[in-house]
């Protein structure tokens, strides 16, 4: 409270953030069930029968193999799924708070971030997996967790891009090359995204007169995800 943050919002923050991982945690294990009629319509189980057929192309992949030996596997995939999807809220709104000084503001900005919702057009794609039209997919799991390191990642970025041109520690360079390894090995798709963008700041960077040699050191830090 003496930072500006009241009680109260960390009692609605908890029992809204509760609620939804409930709620989140339903859908989840609803969609490892592969009901008929897609009711729940999902890639998931088809990510856990890759994962325990032994291949996959994300480190989902190897959480789902590893809970598979658990009773109850399809409950706890939902709670791993569920708390990325929560986990990537607190994250974001870590983020956002050091840009937006209401704390309310904050707390609403990356709640609504992830409740941004898939609209179905039946015209582009009669079938509603392949349908969906959407920033956030919620169909897909790889997604829902590279999310969450996703956020991880540019939360480290912003805070290394507001200070790497005066001090930039070998410590910083791993942390930020080893988020972007971990972002990229849950959904490759995501070097594809980040490193054109990253590569434009850096040039921008460049251009206010950032040494050439802090640049490259940061733009090397995309290198180890060539390795996924």
């Amino acid at each position: 409270e003496n930072k500006g943050y009241p009680k109260s919002l960390v009692v609605i923050e908890v029992i809204i953030l509760a609620a939804y991982a409930v709620l989140c945690g339903y859908l989840y294990y609803m969609q490892t069930l592969k009901l008929p009629e897609y009711r729940f319509e999902s890639d998931l189980p088809y990510h856990i029968e890759m994962a325990l057929d032994g291949w996959g192309y994300s480190v989902t992949a190897i959480v789902y193999r590893l809970l598979s030996f658990l009773p109850g596997s399809g409950y706890l995939i939902a709670v791993f799924l569920s708390a990325c999807t929560v986990g990537a809220i607190c994250v974001t709104q870590k983020t956002v708070a050091k840009y937006v000084p209401n704390v309310w503001l904050c707390f609403l900005i990356a709640l609504a971030s992830g409740f941004v919702m898939p609209f179905f057009i039946k015209a582009v794609q009669y079938s509603r997996y392949l349908g969906y039209q959407s920033g956030t997919i919620w169909h897909n799991s790889t997604y829902i967790v590279m999310k969450l390191f996703a956020a991880m990642t540019l939360m480290v970025y912003f805070s290394l891009a507001k200070r790497y041109a005066e001090k930039l520690t070998v410590k910083d360079w791993i942390v930020f090359a080893g988020l972007l390894v971990l972002t990229t090995a849950t959904k490759t798709s995501f070097v594809l995204v980040f490193a054109p963008a990253a590569f434009l700041l850096l040039a921008l960077d460049l251009y206010m007169k950032v040494p050439l040699r802090k640049v490259l050191l940061v733009a090397l830090t995309v290198l180890p995800t060539m390795l996924v």
